[in-house]
């Protein structure tokens, strides 16, 4: 990969590798983001809830992101699922304005 220049494809191609292992596990990944640190014990209630709807393990990674104000997004492959108090409050003035 080196000597053709090809290693700026390594990290595609261990997202590939991670991608076919948790298929070949009957797992996926999930990414939630929320406006605060979750704490353990409500990720672990998002986690279950995540693997009930989608009957697959689910491996979860967290991130903060303020500007949610409230509530949490949860994305596991193209599945969205938009709890946050900002996408609430959008479809509240959409609704306003029309």
């Amino acid at each position: 990969m080196l000597e053709r220049r090809r290693i700026v494809l390594l990290p595609a191609i261990a997202r590939a590798y991670r991608d076919l292992t948790d298929a070949e596990l009957g797992q996926v990944r999930a990414e939630v983001t929320s406006s605060q640190e979750l704490a353990p014990a409500t990720l672990d209630r998002v986690r279950r809830s995540l693997e009930q709807r989608t009957g697959k393990k689910v491996i979860v990674t967290s991130t903060v992101d303020p500007e949610l104000i409230g509530g949490l997004v949860a994305r596991v492959g193209d599945l969205v699922l938009d709890g946050s108090v900002r996408t609430q409050l959008e479809d509240l003035r959409t609704r306003l304005l029309n």
